[in-house]
């Protein structure tokens, strides 16, 4: 029985009071009869004893079960405590980075909407600007095209007026003294017949016929002064005609002009207006970005370090659009300084196409041999061509080591240099040096790409190939020069050339001035030569010759 109540209370503490019964009962049911014992008195106090420690026991085990269970919903609402806790926190954090994000998507939103309006407000009052300042250009021009067109009709009815009043004195002078002349040789005729008569009768015919060949000489002179007069007029008409053409052509040129200048002005403000908008907008999104990472940095001192994280992360993505926006405008310079190479080489081209030459140098009483032909539409007048070609041969000594010139340092040379269109031609030279009974052979050959040819002044680059060949050297390389050529008046001219020419083993630089005397087609020249191979260095003085086609 002792070890029933030990089943029993075990039973109880684990699994409470029904259960307990409910196993008592089927265990004493099973057990037989035989093990209960004969002392009825024994077993009634032992039954009593048994269900007074079983009441015992029981209620302890009911309070024991009530603090347990206690002790478990404690836990359990502990738990759903904080699980609630852990959820309202994560709920919050949710709502502070989607707020987040919201606040950053928005703010990105407004700075590109105000981007956008600043840029059409800028293209509108760009466009407006460039449409007033447009109409405010052609209004200038065609004042400006009213004031001049006025002011050449009254120089041009001055100037008819006053060769009008200059033909008629002319005219009026000329017929006085054709009517002095008449009328003293009348006067003396009659004198004369006066004298010569006898009796009146001679002298009415006589005065019939002085006034009969007076009537026939003022006739001839009227007649006379009437042609002349239309003669001059038809002269005057002409001239007016051509002064007229002369005056339109100058002007239409000046407009033109002009227009080029205002658009380039125009371009050129154009140009510094959209710069100086853009580095306002560069000034106002880097003042945004600041405002933005210290607002950000505010919410990742207040939210965390996870919020700091992703806002340096997005701080980094603001941060690297500059570059590219730095990039695109390297791009612009570029593009900027490849039009200004091409603008300036089209000025080149524009003004070398348009010079023309005199037969030879100092052939044209009006220009010594180079001018620019803009004004004519690329018209040759009389006395000009758009090409020229010279032949040069000649020889000259080299100033050796010990200064004692003689035939064995000695320099011959012929070359031949062009120009077609007054743009480009080819430039040939052979030099041959001497030196101390070595013969070093200089064959060039280039094309020669005028610059600049303005008021008889010419500057111009070659690009070609120099070969050496002979006292041990036997190599060439590509050559770069520069040419000026200049006739300030008859019959002088000068030369000044400078090439250079590079290959792996040599390094070659010739220069040479020279003052040049003109008869003619012919030219005469001296000049100093100086001819560089590496370190080693020869000076010299040449003359010679040239031939002008």
């Amino acid at each position: 029985m002792r070890y029933l109540f030990l089943i029993q209370n075990l039973f109880l503490r684990n699994f409470g009071k029904p259960l307990t019964s409910l196993f008592l009962a089927a265990i004493i049911g099973f057990f037989p009869q035989g093990i209960i014992t004969s002392k009825p008195a024994d077993n009634a106090n032992e039954q009593a004893k048994n269900e007074k420690n079983q009441s015992e026991n029981s209620e302890k085990n009911n309070h024991e079960s009530e603090i347990d269970k206690n002790k478990q919903e404690r836990e359990k609402a502990k738990r759903e405590s904080e699980e609630k806790e852990r959820l309202e926190k994560e709920r919050v954090q949710n709502e502070i980075r989607e707020k987040q994000r919201l606040e950053e998507e928005r703010l990105e939103k407004e700075l590109k909407e105000k981007q956008r309006l600043e840029k059409e407000k800028f293209d509108r009052d760009q466009k407006e600007k460039e449409r007033v300042e447009k109409e405010k250009l052609e209004r200038e021009l065609r004042e400006k095209e009213r004031v001049e067109k006025e002011r050449l009709d009254n120089e041009l009815k001055e100037k008819q007026r006053l060769e009008k009043e200059k033909l008629d004195k002319e005219l009026k002078e000329k017929e006085r003294l054709e009517r002095e002349k008449l009328d003293n040789d009348l006067r003396e005729k009659e004198r004369i017949e006066k004298e010569k008569s006898v009796n009146e009768q001679r002298d009415r015919e006589l005065k019939e016929k002085e006034r009969i060949e007076k009537e026939k000489l003022d006739r001839d002179l009227k007649e006379k002064g009437r042609l002349e007069k239309e003669k001059l007029d038809k002269d005057l008409k002409e001239k007016e005609r051509i002064e007229k053409e002369k005056l339109d052509k100058d002007l239409k040129e000046k407009e033109r002009l002009e227009k080029e200048k205002l658009d380039k002005t125009q371009k050129e403000r154009q140009r510094q207006d959209r710069e100086k908008l853009e580095n306002e907008q560069r000034v106002k999104q880097r003042v945004e970005t600041e405002k933005m990472e210290q607002r950000h940095e505010a919410e990742a001192n207040q939210h965390g370090f996870s919020n700091a994280a992703n806002t340096a992360k997005k701080r980094k993505k603001q941060e690297t659009r500059p570059d590219n926006r730095s990039e695109s405008e390297k791009r612009e310079d570029d593009e900027r300084k490849s039009k200004a190479i091409g603008e300036l080489f089209k000025i080149i081209f524009e003004m070398n196409s348009a010079a023309v030459y005199s037969f030879y140098p100092y052939a044209s009483q009006e220009f010594n041999f180079i001018k620019n032909n803009f004004s004519k539409d690329a018209e040759l007048q009389p006395g000009t061509k758009n090409f020229f070609i010279n032949f040069e041969g000649g020889a000259g000594l080299l100033d050796p080591p010990n200064r004692k010139w003689n035939v064995d340092h000695a320099i011959a040379f012929a070359a031949l240099q062009s120009r077609f269109f007054g743009i480009m031609g080819p430039f040939a030279e052979y030099r041959g040096y001497r030196y101390a009974g070595e013969l070093l052979n200089n064959y060039f050959a280039s094309m020669d790409v005028a610059l600049m040819q303005f008021l008889s002044f010419s500057v111009s680059g070659h690009v070609g190939y120099t070969y050496l060949m002979g006292s041990g050297i036997d190599e060439g390389g590509p050559t770069f020069g520069v040419l000026v050529q200049m006739f300030p008046f008859n019959p002088i001219s000068l030369q000044f050339r400078d090439s250079y020419m590079e290959s792996p083993n040599l390094i070659v630089n010739t220069l040479s001035a020279r003052i040049g005397v003109h008869l003619n087609r012919f030219e005469i020249f001296a000049g100093y030569y100086n001819f560089r191979i590496n370190d080693t260095t020869f000076h010299g003085l040449e003359s010679g010759i040239r031939l002008w086609l």
